[in-house]
């Protein structure tokens, strides 16, 4: 009898524990999410910033056209842009420096790659966090088979004790 509760306490516990671990990666998530967000936020900010710190007006329209420019390229192309010798002829430089130019793009390249590599981490710990989780169902659920087989087990034994004749 003692096993039979403790069976019925496993398959109550299991979806308890499996509704409280989804609501709890949920809330986990949505704060990866809002940290992403701020991140990005202040990465943008950044540039804002240093463009509005240029002292000619020319140079601080050419390089938001540029930097706008930049948003709609792959990063195969940015890198082929940080990697050619004369940026100018690549890009339209609108009146900037070349010198200038060249930062902001190598910036804002080194930015995209980090941007890239850093949500390609978040889904691998997501999946991570999938997989570990399917597995400690997965042994869970095991474990509450071996014990109802054990009962079986028990129960068959009984039966069969029971009906030889002394």
């Amino acid at each position: 009898m003692t096993l039979r509760r403790l069976i019925i306490g496993i398959a109550a516990w299991v979806p308890a524990a499996l509704f409280s671990s989804t609501s709890w990666g949920d809330s986990f998530s949505g704060a990866k999410l809002a940290a992403e967000a701020l991140q990005e936020l202040s990465s943008s900010q950044t540039f804002t910033k240093s463009v509005e710190r240029l002292k000619s007006e020319k140079e601080r329209l050419a390089i938001k056209q540029i930097l706008t420019e930049l948003d709609n390229k792959s990063n195969r192309e940015l890198l082929a842009l940080r990697l050619t010798p004369e940026i100018c002829e690549e890009l339209d430089c609108r009146g900037a420096s070349p010198n200038t130019v060249r930062r902001y793009v190598e910036a804002y390249a080194a930015e995209r790659v980090v941007e890239d590599t850093h949500q390609t981490a978040l889904r691998n710990a997501n999946a991570a966090d999938r997989s570990t989780f399917i597995a400690a169902t997965s042994a869970i659920f095991s474990l509450v088979s071996v014990l109802i087989s054990v009962l079986s087990y028990r129960r068959t034994a009984r039966k069969a004790k029971a009906t030889i004749p002394a």
